[in-house]
């Protein structure tokens, strides 16, 4: 999806995105230089206008589906992306998160180990 990472030395060049809309290939400027500020404007585009706030981890997950269904990735990868986010759900319902904020970096080392 990105052309850079925020690891690369820094680059006044805008950041776009390269999405799928309605089976058609799509290129779209962020209108900014932040990856900060990108990162939140494509977790707002992927939510549908919500704030990462109150996205559960199970719109997340099958939010992350739909995207690597619509971008046409192999129906292998879609079954390990699919077994892989049950697990994740069965391990968050377990210990009692919901909210995608809750699983930072040491619950996901958790979710890891399990």
């Amino acid at each position: 999806m990105w052309a850079q990472g925020p690891e690369l030395p820094p680059c006044s060049c805008p950041i776009w995105v390269d999405r799928v809309v309605e089976g058609k290939r799509r290129l779209k400027s962020l209108k900014t230089r932040n990856w900060e500020a990108a990162q939140k404007k494509i977790l707002k585009y992927q939510v549908g206008g919500k704030d990462e706030e109150h996205r559960t981890i199970f719109d997340a997950t099958e939010a992350f589906v739909r995207d690597a269904e619509a971008r046409g990735l192999r129906p292998a990868s879609i079954y390990k992306y699919k077994l892989l986010f049950k697990q994740l759900n069965a391990f968050a319902d377990d210990k009692g998160l919901t909210n995608i904020t809750e699983l930072d970096v040491d619950m996901l080392r958790k979710f890891r180990e399990s």
